[in-house]
């Protein structure tokens, strides 16, 4: 469901969609994604209004999503395993190496202006300059506290081009 960001007018539904619920959905610059209760992903562009249709985005065994202006970056369900597209999916997706001495599995992901910011199982937060390559380009964040348990990033807005 979705309604104006200023929060005026009726909540509507976003697109047409006829599989499992979607269990977590994240918005880029020109398209809506979301993962369902079976762990596959879906996309659907924005706005993703009524005759809109959300389409396959193209991977399964999905647990999470998160989308920036022009990345996609999807967590597999092992916790092992992070993935990467542009935010619009064109062009597919690849595999995002892990940092260097990571050890852990992921629990979360989110994106920010400028930086992928990548929360493990053991509370340890990292972080990787956009547009993230992973592998070493990854750095723990030696200052952030002990056993963290969520993570958000905030966007700065963007003029529509």
């Amino acid at each position: 469901w979705m309604r104006p960001v200023d929060g005026s007018g009726d909540w509507r539904q976003a697109g047409e969609y006829t599989s499992s619920r979607l269990v977590q959905v994240t918005s880029g610059r020109s398209f809506l994604w979301g993962t369902n209760a079976v762990s596959t992903l879906y996309k659907c562009p924005d706005p993703c209004g009524p005759g809109s249709v959300w389409q396959n985005g193209g991977l399964t065994s999905i647990k999470q999503i998160e989308v920036g202006d022009t990345d996609a970056f999807a967590v597999h369900n092992d916790g092992l395993q992070l993935s990467t597209s542009r935010e619009d999916g064109v062009g597919g997706w690849s595999a995002l190496p892990l940092p260097t001495g990571f050890t852990s599995t992921i629990n979360q992901v989110c994106v920010g202006a400028t930086a992928l910011w990548m929360l493990d199982a053991t509370g340890k937060l990292w972080t990787c300059s956009l547009p993230c390559a992973g592998g070493s380009d990854f750095s723990l964040v030696s200052t952030a506290p002990a056993g963290i348990i969520s993570i958000d990033a905030g966007k700065v807005p963007h003029e529509n081009n």
